[in-house]
């Protein structure tokens, strides 16, 4: 039971995943429920510039609306999961699993490159989601200072390294267009 609740916590809405699991078992159909009018939100922006923060907004402003809305955090699960870098398989998985219960899944992460951004693009057609993003375009010297400010120095030569080859969205060449909040 401790899992199951983890893996909720992790998600970022207590996710029952237990009757997934079940679910899952002998009922592939349950990802039919996976194509009716569900929006995936991409969160871009360097480690300190505001994301976290800009989708628990969006999430709470949806919820206001009656929209049902899961965040899920990629380094959460790495983490926890004690990997190096996040497995995109698993968050995808745990993306699925929010659109099981919501309609609307926050992805809460850099997608510091095209190619971050891109890694959504086969399973949002397969499954027909509509696709944004949010970026959050602060300087990174801005960012290196909420980390001072947050004592989490150790983030400063991540931000740096990852400044150097981030790559802005750019609308619709990517298929994803920006969401005007």
């Amino acid at each position: 039971m401790f899992e199951i609740q983890w893996f909720g916590d992790i998600l970022g809405g207590g996710v029952v995943m237990a009757s997934i699991y079940s679910g899952l078992k002998h009922n592939a159909s349950i990802y039919s429920g996976l194509k009716c009018n569900k929006q995936l939100i991409l969160m871009v922006g360097l480690p300190r510039s505001g994301k976290t923060t800009k989708a628990l907004s969006v999430q709470q402003e949806y919820r206001k609306a009656g929209r049902n809305v899961e965040i899920v955090y990629p380094d959460n699960l790495r983490l926890a999961l004690f990997v190096r870098k996040s497995s995109w398989y698993i968050t995808e998985v745990c993306v699925k699993a929010g659109f099981i219960i919501s309609d609307i899944v926050i992805v809460d992460s850099t997608h510091a490159t095209r190619a971050d951004r891109l890694t959504w693009m086969c399973p949002s057609i397969a499954y027909s989601w509509k696709r944004y993003y949010l970026f959050m375009d602060v300087h990174k010297d801005v960012c290196i200072e909420r980390a001072i400010q947050d004592g989490r120095q150790d983030l400063i030569p991540v931000i740096e390294k990852m400044s150097a080859t981030f790559e802005p969205p750019v609308d619709l060449a990517e298929g994803f267009p920006s969401l005007a909040l």
